[in-house]
């Protein structure tokens, strides 16, 4: 009898781009805009004397989820390539006769370990959001017992942070040794072991690639825009040009970006002081009365890690620039 499961699996992987596709277009831009109030970088550490810092965690569990999206459609395009390959590769009657696992080996391999992959990232999906629901209970307990049992920060974030996990380990040994009393999840673990998603070194490349991800997505997730009121301006007319500045994401602290404004030739005239005004936006004022004929840039520059076009194709730092010009009335 002809094995058509491949047909399943290509089905399933194939709505997988189209869903996680469209949570990622969804939740980069609030993790991009998130404000943490923090510089986050991929070795930043929320550590208990510290206290825990509810919006770190929540912007970690918003680039775990983003990166195990994209490490699904990665997995996800391999299975459909490669299931591709296979059938360009093979005539229809090499297809009949061998069936769907009758094409090489190595393109077999890759469609099952990728739908594998695929199926287990539903359950690191479901890891996750417990997590996060762990953290911010952490961070409740540990805000009531320096509020109401006056504990000092560092011991709050210990006992915290230890009776959480003390209760989730709990809840992980419950639900390992539950099989055993229920023929449900005990076929459900049946049906993981038997179809190789329990074990093996699936296991360790989807660790891997995840971190990998995980790393891009958090250096890469942020928000920092600059633009003036208006591009031309007449001295006589409008003494001010305001200035306004969104940050959010990995790049939300303030107090690490650098606010300047530059001339034509690229010299740096004047620091700018900036003002909050709240959810990640930022004003400053230039004095065009101050300033002569010509064309300058409001220049906003933050130390992160960005992309570049130019080799090495990384920079240590990001810079926006926004333009305007001032002349004199006639």
């Amino acid at each position: 009898m002809k094995d058509e499961r491949w047909k399943d699996r290509l089905a399933f992987v194939s709505g997988n781009v189209l869903v996680f596709a469209l949570f990622i277009l969804a939740f980069w831009p609030i993790a991009a805009s998130y404000q943490t109030g923090l510089h986050i970088r991929a070795w930043t550490m929320n550590l208990p004397q510290e206290g825990v810092k509810a919006e770190l965690w929540f912007f970690w569990s918003l680039t775990a989820l983003l990166a195990a999206a994209l490490l699904s459609i990665s997995l996800s395009i391999i299975h459909i390539l490669s299931r591709g390959i296979w059938l360009g590769t093979r005539s229809e009657d090499k297809e009949n006769a061998k069936g769907p696992n009758g094409g090489r080996a190595t393109l077999s391999d890759w469609c099952l370990a990728s739908y594998r992959g695929n199926f287990l990232l539903i359950f690191i999906f479901a890891f996750f959001l417990l997590l996060t629901i762990f953290v911010l209970l952490s961070a409740g307990f540990e805000k009531w017992l320096v509020t109401e049992i006056s504990l000092s920060v560092k011991a709050a974030g210990w006992v915290a942070r230890m009776s959480v996990m003390v209760i989730f380990v709990g809840l992980l040994c419950i639900f390992q040794f539950f099989p055993r009393k229920s023929p449900f999840t005990r076929r459900f673990f049946h049906f993981l072991i038997r179809h190789g998603l329990v074990g093996g070194k699936l296991h360790i490349y989807l660790f891997f690639g995840l971190l990998f991800f995980w790393l891009v997505v958090v250096e890469s997730c942020y928000t920092l825009t600059v633009n003036v009121d208006r591009r031309l301006y007449i001295k006589d007319q409008h003494p001010v040009a305001q200035v306004t500045v969104r940050m959010g994401g990995a790049t939300s602290d303030p107090r690490t970006a650098k606010f300047y404004l530059i001339d034509n030739t690229g010299n740096q005239i004047q620091k700018l002081n900036w003002y909050s005004i709240g959810d990640g936006y930022y004003l400053a004022a230039v004095q065009i009365s101050s300033l002569r004929e010509g064309s300058y840039h409001v220049a906003v520059e933050y130390p992160h890690l960005t992309i570049s076009a130019v080799f090495p194709y990384l920079k240590p730092s990001v810079t926006r620039l926004k333009g305007f010009a001032v002349i004199k009335k006639k």
